[in-house]
């Protein structure tokens, strides 16, 4: 067989192929036991995605194709998710967000899950972030973002763990700020980490500086300290408008280590 008639071969039976898949997907959007079909293959793939996420390479291509339809699965395109589908789901996405940072949607489709009462979602986020940052990607404080999108009980415990940490500040940062914007409950979680003094020191001085989470904090938990002390210095907005002639003024506003900190900065700043 000429190299020629070998290709059109394969692309006639590829092209088949497709055709029969976007089939089943059409008909499985009204189809019960097309739905079904469809949602089994996407589950067994997932399954073998969990145990090895470098096994995606190796899917043949239909199973592949169909798998990547769980954003609408998840959604409930195709119907009810069985629970078993959902948890084994759960596991497929957090196993490739891990190996391959950089697919963007594979996050997506795992914060969906959240939204739509996937259980887990809140520590499958965690084992990302972990995962990612064991693995040196530097944007895996991205992932803390999608807490925003759970319920306050699920997402708060991991949120006041990333505030209490000391070792990513943007982490920190972008949690507190979703913290605060959970409601009552999430400045609650503010000032129960403020009064055990686990609050990150980056998170600290960044909102009482004001260069960064000011704005997003202190609207929402304006009994937070550094929002207090701002306020009461006339600079709700952050310290950042501070000079070096303002400090003898604001001394008592300051724990000694912070306002050393402030001297050297301002100070050698007018010189």
């Amino acid at each position: 067989m000429s190299k020629y008639s070998l290709v059109l071969m394969l692309a006639i039976l590829l092209s088949a192929g497709m055709v029969a898949i976007l089939d089943l997907i059409a008909r499985a959007r009204a189809d019960r036991a097309a739905a079904a079909a469809l949602v089994s293959v996407v589950h067994e793939a997932a399954a073998r995605i969990a145990r090895d996420p470098a096994s995606r390479e190796s899917l043949p291509a239909e199973v592949e194709m169909y798998f990547d339809w769980n954003w609408d699965i998840i959604t409930g395109e195709f119907g009810q998710v069985p629970d078993t589908t959902r948890q084994v789901f759960v596991e497929a996405l957090t196993a490739l967000a891990i190996a391959y940072p950089d697919e963007w949607r594979t996050q997506h489709a795992l914060e969906e899950a959240g939204k739509v009462g996937f259980a887990r979602v809140d520590e499958a986020l965690f084992h990302v972030y972990t995962g990612q940052r064991e693995s040196g990607y530097k944007w895996a404080a991205i992932v803390i973002a999608s807490y925003e999108h759970l319920p306050p009980d699920q997402a708060l415990p991991y949120l006041s763990r990333l505030v209490a940490q000391q070792d990513d500040d943007v982490a920190a940062m972008t949690a507190i700020e979703v913290m605060a914007e959970a409601g009552q409950v999430g400045a609650d979680a503010v000032m129960a980490l403020e009064r055990a003094g686990t609050v990150n020191d980056y998170v600290w001085r960044a909102i009482r500086w004001g260069s960064h989470g000011t704005n997003e904090v202190c609207p929402h938990v304006p009994e937070f300290t550094p929002c207090v002390d701002n306020k009461i210095l006339g600079n709700p907005g952050g310290t950042m408008q501070l000079t070096c002639r303002d400090l003898p003024r604001v001394r008592e506003a300051f724990d000694p280590r912070e306002y050393q900190d402030m001297m050297r900065q301002l100070c050698l700043q007018e010189r």
